[in-house]
């Protein structure tokens, strides 16, 4: 993965936490363009998600450009 970074990490919290910890980790993440977070109303209110929040301002920080970020909820009403 280092070598070659892929375009799309599908990834926990806790995996990503670990990502930004580590040299080879940033190098891949440095890159980033877009962060798609799926389900995030389920850790909102739990330590998980406090975790979550802080990896993404830790990966905010890395990344120094411009990027997209979204969550994937479902809306029924458009």
């Amino acid at each position: 993965m280092i070598k070659k970074p892929p375009h799309i990490i599908v990834t926990t919290p806790e995996s990503l936490y670990i990502l930004l910890t580590s040299e080879g980790g940033r190098r891949i993440l440095s890159t980033t363009r877009t962060l798609i977070v799926d389900e995030i109303h389920a850790m909102v209110d739990d330590k998980r998600g406090s975790h979550l929040s802080l990896s993404i301002e830790r990966l905010q920080a890395l990344v120094r450009s411009p990027w997209y970020e979204s969550d994937c909820r479902r809306r029924k009403n458009p």
